[in-house]
Order: C-alpha cells, then structure tokens, then sequence
C-alpha cells in the first residue's frame, strides 16, 4: 500500500543525502580541474574553521569523511524513527477504528458478545503494546530533540561566522 510512497521517500532522501556530499566534491574537482589556486575546501556542513585546517589535506579528508558519514547515518535514523513511529499511530488508529465498526455492526446478543470479547482483548493488546513504546520513544524523540537543538546552535554559529568574515573581508565592521 505505502511501498510507491517509500520508494519516492527513500529516493528523495538518498538525493538529499547525495548532494549534501557530491556538491563540496563537485566544487573542489571543479577548482582543480580549472587550477584555480587557492583552491577552497568546503565540507558537507559549511562553517568557518581554522586556517590550519584547510591547509592540510589529510586532515580536511578526515573531517569530511566524518561529516559525510554523519549525514548518512543522521539522515536515515532521523527519518527511519519519524516514519516509524508516524506509522505505528497510522495502524493503532486504524485498528480501533475497524474495532469501533465492528461493535457498531455487530446485531445479536451473542455475536456483540463475541465481538466486544474479541475488541477488549485486542484493545489490551494495544494499549499494552503503547505502555511498552511509550519509554523507549520518549527518550529517543527527547535525545532527537536534543541533538537537533545542538545541531541547529552550531549551524548558526557558523553561519555567523562566516558571515562575519564576509564582512571583514569585504573592509566592514560588524
């Protein structure tokens, strides 16, 4: 049923995940391809770093190794937990309301018997199975929301920083 939606998601997140790699890559061959010196070395996450850093190459292929493999296995568990957990609502919902039909069909005294045994157990089952996911969730949407907090405070810091040196660069003071 969702296995086109899947191929589309999957897809997309692999480009995303492609470009966020291949785009510095792409721009450092270029450069050399052109020999044009200095060659600027940016990195999958843009930021302001050290001079010594960029001077160095085996250093700067670390760190964008890193940085490459953190979109990777950022990206996927990041999209992996939010889908899973978006479908695991989609079918608690649906469930009960297929058990909500079901009372409401249901006609003789003893086939509403048998339906309201069948939809209380199976409801038991639900709410056990929302008490088990409820902890492990909690804490991995709590760490996600955390990380993304760290995430989001460094990326504007670097931004800032490249933006100051734009200005510095450019004669202003900011």
């Amino acid at each position: 049923m969702f296995s086109a939606s899947m191929k589309f998601l999957m897809t997309c997140l692999r480009m995303l995940m492609l470009n966020y790699i291949i785009i510095p890559l792409g721009f450092i061959t270029y450069q050399l391809v052109a020999n044009k010196r200095p060659v600027v070395l940016i990195l999958p996450y843009p930021g302001s770093y050290p001079e010594c850093f960029t001077n160095d190459p085996i250093i700067f292929a670390g760190v964008f190794f890193l940085e490459a493999v953190n979109v990777v296995v950022g990206a996927s568990i990041s999209l992996g937990a939010d889908c899973y957990f978006g479908l695991i609502v989609f079918q608690m919902s649906a469930i009960l309301n297929i058990m909500s039909n079901r009372v409401l069909r249901a006609e003789a005294n003893e086939e509403l018997f048998v339906t309201l045994r069948e939809c209380i157990d199976q409801h038991s089952q639900l709410m056990d199975f929302g008490h088990r996911l409820e902890p492990i969730y909690g804490l991995m949407i709590l760490s996600q929301r955390l990380t993304d907090a760290v995430v989001l405070c460094a990326v504007i810091y670097q931004i800032h920083e490249v933006c100051t040196d734009e200005l510095n660069l450019n004669g202003s003071t900011s």
